[in-house]
């Protein structure tokens, strides 16, 4: 018989060698190189990524200047004997009175892609910039030259040829070739070094605008990148003294405010419009002592009315209401006239129920606080119907609501605030945790006087604890605390 191994039996492990410092291989280089050497390979990396780039910049820079030269020799081999230039692009402003008898065709702008926004630098910027800084009776001198030589064209029959000429450009287009137009003009560039461009660099300003009109206003105003682009060259014109491109963009909408005003992007225009109208009056009000240009004045406020007309032939509440149109008419209100102002209170008052009962239509209602007076009889009216509701503690509690009710404070202080205090007295310490609410009580605390406060006190005695472990009922307590400590010892 073999011997054989029992089934139990294992063999021993084997013993692991062990491995000296000596016996280990030399790690190579790249394992062996330091933090420091990894970080100066990488500098070193990124300036010469840099300086490729700037190289070829320079390059382009270099081909482009060329070209322009060359198209200058050209352009003066190409003049007539009377100098002036048989390629002449012609585009339409108040000087130019020979565009007012031209045909469709010739009067469309041809393509005037910008060149300057792939190669423009920051020195161009720095250097405009310092341009642009002039003292107040240069820029006074200025002005004054620009409207004796442009003030008769404000006024008549000019401005409305003006308007039959200017409708040439605003041609429909389909979407692919406004994108195509799109593309060619404004590839690889963002929005916000185009609109630092367009305020700095008077050269700059003119080719957009004239690319604007090249695409039709009416296309680029509807269009989400081209709308703030036109926002950009109305505030420009306004720097610049430019009147003639704010007066075109105006006459390109004035037929279809409402639907603008209603765009989702077109409404940013025509607050922009408005602003510069309404900057431009204070500006000739302020200088001008003798009332040379009045014409100008009545014209831009006639504009702002005719605006506020428009909005008008549609229902004013419903316009209240709505998303955009709320934000056109909440601005405009301010620069309208006592007449026009008092109208829409009375249609406000008349129409409470359906504003308040609204989430956009409580915006308006604050904004109609903030401008009537708070000593009228139409500010108490409105604030005891606010008061007054039936849902005037769901209005403390939502995000909009309470804004309004603080403002009723913060204006009238404590002339209303019993009527406020009722309706609150019995649910206080349930408002203090709210986080809307308690905004409002906070405000109730600081407008109160001694006795007010005392009401308050009581109120609160029996909730203290509970309020002052609570997130938003313990700033409540806090401003509590400090007006009595005020009344106690400053009164």
């Amino acid at each position: 018989m073999i011997n054989e191994e029992p089934p139990y039996y294992r063999q021993p492990k084997a013993k692991k060698k062990k491995i000296y410092k000596s016996d280990q291989q030399p790690k190579s280089k790249e394992e062996q190189l330091s933090l420091h050497d990894i970080k100066k390979k990488e500098n070193e990396l990124k300036e010469k990524l840099e300086q490729e780039k700037l190289e070829k910049e320079k390059l382009e820079r270099e081909k482009l200047e060329q070209e322009k030269l060359e198209i200058k020799n050209e352009e003066k081999e190409d003049c007539s004997d009377d100098g002036k230039e048989k390629n002449e692009i012609t585009c339409p402003t108040y000087n130019n009175k020979d565009c007012l008898n031209q045909n469709k065709d010739e009067y469309i702008i041809e393509n005037l892609p910008i060149i300057d926004i792939k190669t423009c630098n920051n020195d161009q910027i720095i250097n405009s910039s310092k341009n642009y800084s002039v003292d107040n009776e240069l820029l006074n001198k200025k002005i004054y030259e620009q409207i004796n030589t442009n003030q008769n064209l404000f006024i008549g029959e000019q401005q409305k040829e003006y308007n039959n000429c200017f409708y040439k450009t605003n041609r429909n287009l389909s979407e692919e070739e406004l994108k195509k137009l799109i593309y060619d003009y404004f590839n690889e560039c963002q929005l916000d070094d185009i609109t630092t461009l367009i305020h700095c660099n008077r050269i700059y300003f003119e080719k957009t605008f004239s690319i604007i009109l090249n695409i039709g206003i009416l296309n680029c105003i509807t269009y989400p990148f081209l709308n703030k682009l036109i926002v950009a060259i109305i505030g420009a014109s306004i720097n610049f003294f430019d009147l003639d491109k704010i007066n075109m963009i105006y006459y390109s909408l004035k037929d279809n405010i409402i639907q603008h005003s209603e765009d989702n992007y077109s409404y940013y225009v025509i607050i922009a419009l408005i602003e510069a109208f309404y900057s431009i009056n204070t500006f000739f009000k302020g200088i001008i002592e003798n009332g040379e240009f009045e014409n100008i004045i009545k014209e831009n406020e006639e504009k702002i009315n005719n605006i506020y007309l428009e909005l008008k032939k549609k229902d004013l509440i419903e316009i209240f209401k709505h998303r955009n149109a709320t934000f056109v008419i909440q601005y405009l209100i301010d620069k309208l006239n006592k007449e026009n102002q008092e109208e829409i209170f009375d249609c406000v008052l008349q129409n409470f129920n359906d504003l308040i009962n609204d989430k956009i239509g409580i915006f308006a209602l604050r904004k109609i606080l903030l401008i009537i007076p708070g000593n009228s009889k139409k500010c108490n009216e409105l604030t005891k119907l606010i008061i007054e509701n039936k849902y005037f503690q769901e209005i403390l509690t939502d995000k909009t609501g309470n804004f309004l009710i603080k403002l009723i404070l913060q204006k009238t202080k404590n002339k209303f605030f019993e009527l406020i205090f009722l309706k609150i007295k019995d649910s206080v310490s349930i408002l203090a945790k709210n986080k809307y609410a308690s905004f409002v009580l906070e405000e109730l605390i600081n407008v109160a006087n001694k006795k007010q406060l005392k009401e308050i006190n009581k109120e609160f005695k029996d909730c203290k604890e509970i309020l002052l472990k609570d997130n938003f009922g313990k700033y409540v307590m806090q401003t509590l605390n400090k007006k009595r400590y005020i009344i106690e010892h400053f009164s």
